[in-house]
């Protein structure tokens, strides 16, 4: 064979005919360059790398100027991590080639590997402005960016890069990536969509695109790509996470459990999956069951102080059992951990220019229909342009038209979705807020970790949480004097700011339907009823509202939550009830449905609400409440379990707070025998709310924009723990 028929072999794939004529050369003409450069090509190709360098490398010392086989060495040293080394004799390509673009391209690839992204960013500029389309540079440049969480550069090369070429297979699978990572669902189905088509057996494109129809609510598609995952492969953990992700948020608890297990049967410490596994029993209730899988959930991860971590925080005020010392401790714990694993903290210089408006901050993961932002959002809508400017930090993961509605109204709206929290500090600090409020505290997808970076002199959490953050780095605590007592400060690691009762402001919905007449006048019976979160239900609820339906014979209860959609747990949780001496048909168990004006002409069904302890409801107060439904509560000796004081008392309904269970069944069998009362005040209640502080949404914001600046008058008093 002679050296021509060799170079055909190679070219046509045939390695091992090939290598038999290179060597075959090489004994006859041991320093011909060329042919000891392709032996060193084809022996990368086998990723045999250690003797394709030691080949090269003598080719180059024979002729130590062609470009291409210092291109080809450097592709040799990368792949054995000699990564210096790689960049080196590509820069030395250049030098003989100034034109070999793809030296640039993979120049900057490397330096992107080793996390040298500034490098990484000259290098491919300089190959860009030679060769605006070079693809490779074009997917580098991208993902350089990317790698700087500037995701709109980012987009602005995929797209590029897309237009040259819409096939490109890694183009198509990274940007599907950051779009969905970003949040932008529609953006990436089309890219992902684009990518199975092209490689139909690919498992891990099918998976992500699979995850964006899951949220961008695509349930069926999302359903279909997560069970062609499991028939390419049938041991995809992912999947089956995801199924019972899908089969949760649908209500279907048995379902979701199924897929759950069939997960954990493969890898029973599946962290995330433990931590499904305790939320879908926290779902329904079952705190025991719940505990275990989150505290098992914990142990796999080692780590208190994760995002594992804080949904256990979360977890503990359903708990009746728990006290708030204990409760403290373990937020204070996770809290000065959080702290110490941040490598910094901002360090702030500047003080507010009293001429210049203030610059508030809001982050939330809720800026979408949520609970939160139907609080927050009238607050937006109010705040005095002239005196504030708004900035929101979104870490929105299913940005709707509510989340459209909230952008209108702030200064700068900042997408930190997928960004790092180190990143996302920095672009928070450079904002130069003078306050940045948290939304979340511990509950899902929250971005405390930011928060301990303290990228804002001045930092307060409001809203979304019962308790404590555990965090010392947040200074405030909004709440008021009726669910956080001036003598009750020891149980928060922030300084309390209480305003006037109540604490929050609701914003009644637009289309709710109209009071109907008491039921009990046309059922010749009173019916009580509860819409709250199943997971508040817990035993001792239960077991007092079996109570007073003792006292009262001819009562019926509706419960209305989305684990009804379950027949499964309709008849665990109506035997919870049967257990405890009530007939079935004194129960009616609902379902949850589609829109806010169905699901409030429920409420027209319900005589009386009842609280749930020791976690309150709010948003279902507020829209029982609006709906001429008062509400029953006991007051009780935590933020969580005073929420319902709060609102009532904002509203002048006083005496349906109950001290104790006792008081509460009391008031509940006097308030049955007074139908006239309980019709006119149906009658009366959308009128109370309307007048009243809780829907005075200007006031509300003038209360807290002077909590904002009577914060910064105060923010040194570092030995008061709250101040009024």
């Amino acid at each position: 064979m002679n050296i021509q028929q060799a170079y055909t072999a190679h070219q046509s794939g045939q390695f091992e005919l090939a290598e038999k004529g290179y060597v075959s050369f090489l004994k006859q003409n041991p320093n011909h360059a060329d042919t000891l450069h392709l032996l060193g090509c084809l022996k990368k190709q086998k990723k045999e790398y250690p003797q394709a360098i030691q080949l090269i490398e003598k080719a180059i010392s024979i002729s130590p100027k062609i470009a291409q086989y210092y291109y080809n060495l450097g592709l040799a040293c990368f792949h054995v991590s000699r990564i210096q080394q790689a960049i080196d004799v590509w820069k030395k390509t250049i030098d003989l080639d100034p034109d070999c673009i793809d030296a640039y391209a993979n120049i900057g690839f490397a330096y992107i590997h080793s996390g040298h992204l500034e490098k990484a960013q000259k290098i491919l500029m300089t190959g860009y402005e030679k060769a605006p389309e070079n693809q490779l540079i074009l997917l580098n440049l991208a993902t350089v960016w990317q790698n700087k969480n500037a995701f709109d550069h980012a987009r602005h090369y995929y797209e590029k890069l897309l237009a040259i070429n819409p096939d490109h297979l890694q183009a198509l699978k990274q940007f599907g990536q950051l779009l969905y990572k970003t949040g932008y669902m529609v953006g990436a189905i089309k890219y992902l969509l684009h990518l199975v088509r092209l490689i139909p057996h690919c498992v891990d494109a099918w998976y992500r695109l699979g995850c964006a129809y899951q949220d961008n609510f695509q349930d069926d598609d999302a359903v279909k790509c997560f069970q062609t995952v499991l028939s390419l492969d049938p041991k995809n953990l992912q999947a089956y996470y995801n199924l019972g992700k899908i089969e949760t948020a649908k209500g279907q608890q048995t379902s979701a459990e199924n897929f759950f297990r069939k997960a954990l049967d493969m890898q029973p410490d599946f962290a995330e999956i433990l931590i499904s596994m305790g939320l879908l029993f926290l779902d329904v209730a079952d705190l025991d069951n719940s505990q275990y899988f989150i505290q098992k959930a914990l142990k796999h991860t080692n780590n208190l102080y994760s995002r594992i971590g804080s949904i256990y925080l979360y977890s503990l005020n359903f708990l009746p059992q728990i006290s708030s010392d204990e409760k403290f401790s373990l937020h204070q714990k996770w809290g000065k951990n959080m702290v110490k694993q941040c490598n910094y903290q901002f360090v702030h210089f500047n003080k507010h220019d009293n001429q210049s408006p203030m610059k508030i901050g809001y982050v939330s993961p809720d800026f979408r229909t949520h609970s939160v932002a139907y609080f927050i959002l009238p607050v937006l809508q109010h705040h005095d342009v002239n005196e504030f400017q708004i900035y929101l930090y979104a870490n929105v993961n299913r940005p709707d038209q509510m989340t459209e509605k909230i952008r209108t109204h702030c200064y700068k709206y900042r997408n930190i979705r997928g960004m790092q929290s180190t990143k996302a500090g920095e672009l928070i600090y450079e904002d130069q807020l003078d306050i940045l409020i948290d939304l979340a505290g511990h509950t899902y997808e929250n971005l405390l970790k930011i928060f301990a970076m303290k990228p804002a002199p001045i930092q307060m959490t409001y809203l979304g949480y019962p308790g404590t953050t555990g965090l010392e780095t947040v200074d405030f605590r909004i709440t008021d004097r009726i669910v956080d007592p001036e003598d009750d400060t020891r149980h928060y690691t922030e300084k309390h700011i209480q305003m006037p009762s109540p604490f929050i402001c609701y914003q009644p919905p637009e289309n709710a339907p109209e009071i109907s007449e008491l039921p009990m006048i046309k059922n010749g019976y009173i019916t009580f009823g509860s819409f709250n979160y199943l997971g508040k239900i817990n035993h001792s609820v239960i077991q007092l509202w079996c109570s007073l339906l003792k006292k009262i014979p001819t009562a019926r209860l509706i419960l209305k939550s989305r684990p009804f959609h379950d027949k499964h747990v309709q008849k665990k949780f109506k035997q919870l009830f049967i257990s405890n001496g009530i007939e079935k048909k004194r129960l009616d168990f609902r379902k949850t449905v589609p829109e806010i004006k169905n699901h409030l002409s429920h409420y027209q069904d319900i005589d009386i609400a009842l609280d749930p302890f020791p976690y309150n409801g709010t948003t279902t107060t507020c829209e029982s409440l609006w709906m001429g439904v008062p509400v029953l509560t006991i007051s009780g000796h935590c933020h969580a379990a005073r929420v319902g004081t709060s609102l009532l008392q904002s509203i002048g309904l006083n005496e349906w707070v109950a001290q104790n269970p006792d008081i509460f069944i009391q008031k509940a069998v006097l308030l049955e025998k007074q139908q006239g009362l309980l019709s006119e005040l149906r009658h009366n209640l959308r009128n109370i709310l309307e007048i009243s502080d809780l829907c005075n949404a200007s006031f509300h914001t003038q209360k807290l924009e002077s909590v904002y600046r009577k914060a910064q008058l105060k923010s040194s008093m570092k030995k008061n723990k709250h101040f009024c």
